[in-house]
C-alpha cells in the first residue's frame, strides 16, 4: 500500500466524565465506520497524561482527498444515524492539525537519531 502523504491530528477535549464512553463509541462504533468507508485511520486512543483527550490520525492523498473522504463519511446515514449524537455529547472541543507525512517522518528519524535509537 502506497503511503498516505498527509497526516490530519485531529485532538479532542472530552467533557468530564464521557472519556470512556467516547473511546468506546470509537472503537466499536466510528472506527469501523471510518475503516470501510477507505478512511485510513493510523492511530485512534486516549493521551496517556491527559484522560479527557482523544487523538484521532488519519492519512490522505491529498487535502481534495481529504475534504471527499470527510465530505462522504460525516453526510453518510451510518454515521448520522449511528453514533454521531451520542459522540458530539462527549466532545467539548476539538482541534485539527495538518502535516505531511514526509516532514513528521524526518522529526522522529532526527529525533531517534539524537537520542541514540
Amino acid at each position: 500500500m502506497h503511503e498516505k502523504p498527509l497526516i490530519e491530528i485531529r485532538c479532542y477535549r472530552l467533557r468530564a466524565g464521557k472519556a470512556q464512553m467516547f473511546d468506546q463509541l470509537m472503537r466499536e462504533q466510528s472506527l469501523p465506520l471510518l475503516r470501510s468507508s477507505g478512511c485510513e485511520v493510523v492511530y485512534a486512543g486516549a493521551s496517556l497524561d491527559h484522560p479527557e483527550h482523544y487523538v484521532l490520525i488519519r492519512a490522505y492523498h491529498d487535502q481534495a482527498d481529504r475534504e471527499q473522504s470527510q465530505q462522504a463519511f460525516y453526510s453518510s446515514a451510518a454515521w448520522r444515524e449511528g453514533p454521531r449524537a451520542a459522540i458530539l455529547d462527549c466532545i467539548e472541543s476539538s482541534v485539527d492539525f495538518l502535516q505531511q507525512r514526509s516532514l513528521l517522518n524526518q522529526l522522529f528519524t532526527k529525533e531517534s537519531n539524537e537520542q541514540g535509537l
